[in-house]
């Protein structure tokens, strides 16, 4: 009796359903690949920065993050982080802002290298020219202390980056 039950409740939930659902309902997991500008502020060094994320889809407008970034110079810096992004709707249902925050692990290598743990936060906006392909326009800063030399020192960057996203 209960499993005739759960079946008829589960029709009941599928048939109410949106006829044409949104890539957000239909796709639970994410890759972004980015390419953009790392601008140091402090410590973290300026150039050409290129990041990979993969996304899971929580809850609602929630994803969770994890990804990270190297930036092309002649000395490296390795960036991981793991964090939340919202996806928020519009109107224009192909059009998703989004906001992110995570908590960032650096290695900035050179001749004296620095370890770094930030707060990176930020947010852009996504188009998506099908349910599982989109182009996205981010801004993001990250700051936190950075560990080197048996000193601690202060470290931030912005980074503003183009990108696209395969929902699958």
């Amino acid at each position: 009796m209960p499993l005739r039950l759960l079946c008829s409740l589960l029709l009941i939930a599928f048939l109410a359903a949106p006829i044409t659902a949104t890539a957000q309902e239909t796709h639970h997991h994410q890759l972004s690949l980015q390419a953009g500008a790392q601008i140091g502020i402090e410590a973290y060094r300026t150039g050409l920065k290129l990041a990979g994320c993969y996304s899971y889809w929580l809850k609602s407008v929630m994803w969770l993050d994890l990804g990270g970034g190297v930036v092309v110079d002649k000395n490296t810096d390795l960036t991981f982080n793991g964090g939340i992004r919202w996806k928020f709707r519009t109107p224009a249902d192909n059009v998703r802002p989004f906001v992110r925050t995570s908590v960032e692990l650096g290695a900035l290598l050179e001749d004296h290298n620095k370890f770094v743990f930030a707060f990176r936060g930020g947010g852009g906006a996504t188009y998506y020219s099908s349910p599982s392909f989109g182009a996205s326009v981010e801004a993001s800063i990250s700051a936190g202390p950075a560990f080197g030399d048996g000193n601690v020192f202060f470290a931030s960057s912005l980074d503003l980056m183009l990108g696209v996203e395969f929902l699958f």
